[in-house]
């Protein structure tokens, strides 16, 4: 975690992307977000003003924009990526589809669209759910084929996984009654600290990790370096 901003009550994330990314350094870098952020104006911000790249997924926030890429001819597309992961009690098979940008496609310094169809079936090949998902990106092909887009995503995914859901499920943050005053703020922050902490110390199960510290506080004092 590397930058925090407080999201006033009354209104939403999006406000607050440009005043939290103006604290990054982002020249040169890929900026990934969820699809809340698949904005117009954060586009431009994240290429015109802080020369960076974005990848967007895009859902129900852009319905144009997900019906001009969905109508874009299959033969557009090179060979897709097709990866296989097996885990966590599934099989899941990502294909990734990338193309030039087509002309009904209108949205700031977009270079490449992409669709992503993820099908997960159970160890014993029984279909749980299939997936299909649309975006945009300011990459070109020359310097994003197919396989590295679907890295790019799996590394957007990889944050729900290993902070959002951490936050939400092993912290129960939802469900904490420290809700005045700069207390949430705090709280969030020591929350970060302590996953960033167990992360940089190498455990890769928050959980565990968390129990075992639990069990010896001297362990946590030497995770501090005191």
């Amino acid at each position: 975690m590397l930058a925090q901003r407080r999201v006033d009550g009354k209104t939403n994330e999006i406000p607050e992307f440009a005043p939290l990314l103006d604290e990054v350094d982002l020249a040169g870098r890929v900026v990934t977000a969820d699809a809340l952020h698949c904005q117009r104006d954060h586009a431009r911000y994240l290429v015109a003003e802080r020369h960076a790249d974005y990848l967007f997924v895009a859902k129900q926030n852009q319905p144009g924009l997900v019906a001009a890429i969905s109508q874009v001819p299959e033969q557009a597309f090179p060979p897709p990526s097709v990866t296989v992961d097996r885990g966590h009690g599934r099989v899941e098979r990502r294909t990734v589809r990338a193309a030039p940008v087509p002309a009904q496609v209108r949205f700031p310094h977009a270079e490449q669209v992409f669709v992503v169809d993820r099908h997960v079936t159970d160890l014993s090949g029984r279909p749980r759910f299939t997936e299909v998902a649309y975006g945009v990106t300011s990459l070109t092909g020359e310097r994003a084929c197919a396989a590295r887009l679907g890295g790019l995503l799996r590394g957007q995914w990889s944050i729900e996984n290993r902070l959002h859901w951490v936050r939400d499920v092993v912290f129960a943050e939802d469900a904490s009654r420290v809700r005045t005053a700069h207390g949430p703020q705090v709280m969030a922050s020591l929350r970060n600290l302590v996953i960033g902490l167990l992360r940089l110390a190498g455990h890769a199960m928050i959980a565990r990790a968390l129990r075992w510290m639990g069990r010896n506080p001297a362990r946590a004092l030497a995770l501090l370096g005191v």
